[in-house]
């Protein structure tokens, strides 16, 4: 069975192309860079970032990267979720890392995480919780997400 693909359909928007991550909350950023493909009003993104040194985002030093190649989409979707790696700083504790996600009201990429409900429960549940920086400690990170674009 062949399969095709007519972007006409889709307004002959198809673009490829790099982009620069901002991670604000590192002081040091020694590696950032990123890839993206946008398909009509549809974009993912892949990411890599390495540096150290905790320096706040609006004052909560949480973990947030800008510099998104387009801007999402906030109509019906207030997150856009995706998967990736995180090491090196802080997850809260009982929870683990578990992705990343767009915050579309922001445009800024924040690390998700799981946890147990109770201690002695077996279901994992999503938090809003954001992953942090470790001091001077070497962070990296790296994902894919795909959004919706305005």
């Amino acid at each position: 069975m062949k399969h095709t693909l007519d972007i006409t359909v889709i307004n002959n928007t198809l673009e490829y192309g790099t982009w620069t991550p901002v991670v604000h909350t590192l002081s040091t950023v020694l590696t950032a860079y990123g890839e993206f493909i946008r398909i009509g009003n549809v974009c993912v993104i892949s990411f890599y970032f390495e540096g150290y040194g905790a320096k706040g985002y609006n004052n909560a030093g949480l973990m947030a990267i800008g510099g998104l190649p387009f801007e999402p989409c906030e109509t019906g979707q207030s997150w856009y979720a995706g998967g990736g790696h995180y090491q090196g700083g802080i997850v809260n504790t009982g929870a683990h890392f578990s992705g990343w996600i767009i915050q579309a009201s922001t445009g800024k990429i924040h690390g998700r995480t799981t946890s147990r409900v109770t201690a002695t429960s077996t279901t994992d549940v999503l938090n809003g919780e954001y992953i942090y920086p470790n001091g001077d400690n070497t962070v990296l990170g790296s994902g894919t997400i795909c959004y919706r674009i305005s």
